[in-house]
């Protein structure tokens, strides 16, 4: 017997809904600037407090420590903060989701988006980063709205592939 052919891709109108990719916000391409600030302060108050606890400056190797307590403490809400934010794209609709413990969902179906926005600075472009709105026939503004995420064109690019099925 002869093998099966594959099955044809899912569309829209057929088939379960698939996701195609999940996109979340990035951390250096988005703010090399921050991003290396931060890690600039950061490795200083390691490195600095470390050298004054080993010369015995106690209270200032301290205050060092709380510096470098908060600079963990912005790293970890950075974090957090692309980590609970994501756009999943799937055979059917956009969906995007913030939030850990309680989450905010918006989606819109690509058969009713009507308008797809893009938008990157000039360092944007060149880290190719940016943000993205998604708006659909009834509503006035923009519904879904992702900032610094990775390839915008290319996610733009997938929607509209699966917009016309």
């Amino acid at each position: 017997s002869e093998p099966a052919a594959p099955a044809a891709p899912s569309t829209s109108a057929q088939g379960p809904e698939e996701r195609l990719v999940l996109v979340r916000p990035v951390m250096l391409r988005a703010r090399p600037g921050l991003f290396t600030l931060l890690s600039v302060l950061t490795l200083g108050a390691l490195v600095g407090g470390s050298i004054l606890l080993i010369e015995g400056m106690n209270t200032w190797a301290i205050l060092v420590g709380v510096v470098l307590l908060a600079l963990v403490v912005v790293w970890v809400w950075w974090k957090l903060k692309t980590i609970s934010t994501s756009l999943e794209i799937t055979t059917r609709r956009t969906i995007r989701s913030i939030g850990l413990l309680s989450k905010s969902t918006s989606e819109v179906y690509h058969a009713n988006v009507r308008n797809i926005q893009l938008s990157q600075s000039f360092w944007n472009r060149l880290w190719n980063v940016g943000a993205i709105g998604l708006s659909s026939a009834g509503q006035d503004e923009i519904e879904i709205e992702i900032k610094d995420i990775p390839s915008p064109a290319s996610v733009r690019d997938l929607i509209n592939r699966h917009r016309t099925r």
